[in-house]
């Protein structure tokens, strides 16, 4: 019986980003580019690196997967990656946050990651478009009132 080999899914999502935010992936690339030459020039020791290694070769991986289906677009009005979006849910409260790569948010910092069910929500929507977003605890839903 052969093998069975488990490949990650292709996403069919395009992440659509200002051009400061493409920018800024790419310098990350090369950021992680040249942490992993310098780790596997320490990887000939014991001191534990492999494992580093790994980890910077799957963020690499990750960066370059996200540039390679970025839409680098500056539409007015748009929720993007790299702006900081306001919403207002139906009860009136309102949050703002900054629309990060994917795997990145950080809500303590005031990042939601655009791969989260609340950036995929508002990826793409424009001022004054109703999102809903799944969650646990039941789907909710907000507006969206800023994005700049």
């Amino acid at each position: 019986m052969p093998a069975l080999t488990v490949r990650r899914a292709q996403p069919s999502v395009c992440w659509s980003m200002t051009v400061q935010a493409a920018a800024a992936l790419a310098t990350e690339i090369q950021s992680v580019e040249a942490e992993l030459a310098a780790l596997r020039t320490r990887s000939s020791r014991a001191d534990g690196s492999a494992v580093l290694v790994a980890a910077a070769i799957q963020r690499l991986r990750d960066l370059q997967a996200v540039l390679g289906l970025a839409r680098i677009t500056d539409e007015p009005e748009t929720v993007l990656i790299g702006r900081r979006v306001t919403i207002e849910t139906d009860d009136g409260e309102q949050a703002r946050f900054w629309l990060v790569l994917p795997a990145d948010g950080d809500p303590d910092r005031g990042w939601i990651g655009a791969d989260s069910p609340l950036g995929m929500a508002l990826l793409d929507r424009r001022v004054g478009a109703q999102i809903t977003v799944p969650a646990p605890g039941g789907a909710w839903e907000a507006r969206v009132v800023d994005v700049g």
